[in-house]
């Protein structure tokens, strides 16, 4: 009877420690939004930005972007979704936005409170090492907003879990 509460003591420490590493290495590894602007939830992070493409997720840094009267600035990170690669042709159509001619989205003048926003205009091609990025919602406050996303800002590909 000792010898097999001992080992149940045993088993729930070692259970516990465990639980305790995964806890404290999983925000690093997983990213929860809340925000409305894209499908997904929760994110898989994988650090560095050596191979992106069109599509992929990225977490970057978000704390010298310039941001719309009454954005909160509690958050310092955001996980938007690559719309238009470095080198591909980005033009702007009054508030529509196209890369290589496929249609991305548009553009509003005011934000989701009212207050007058302006957006970004370009054509041309993406310059290197930067990358126009967009929310999966199309009140998405994004590049159309703040223009490109250097590719130093980011601080990993951010895989959908959910």
């Amino acid at each position: 009877p000792m010898v097999r509460k001992n080992l149940l003591i045993a088993r729930n420490l070692t259970l516990s420690a465990l639980a305790l590493l995964i806890g404290l290495q999983l925000p690093q590894y997983v990213s929860v939004t809340m925000t409305k602007s894209l499908d997904h939830r929760v994110f898989f992070l994988r650090n560095g930005a050596a191979s992106l493409n069109e599509g992929d997720y990225v977490l970057f840094s978000i704390t010298k972007l310039p941001l719309p009267v009454g954005f909160g600035r509690k958050e310092t990170t955001a996980i938007k979704r690559i719309a238009c690669g470095e080198g591909r042709l980005l033009t702007v159509e009054g508030l529509y936005f196209y890369c290589g001619g496929r249609f991305l989205g548009a553009a509003k003048t005011t934000t989701s409170t009212g207050a007058a926003i302006t957006p970004f205009t370009y054509n041309g091609l993406v310059p290197n090492g930067s990358y126009f990025v967009m929310g999966d919602n199309k009140n998405s406050y994004d590049s159309r907003y703040w223009g490109f996303l250097k590719k130093e800002a980011i601080i990993a590909r951010a895989y959908p879990i959910f």
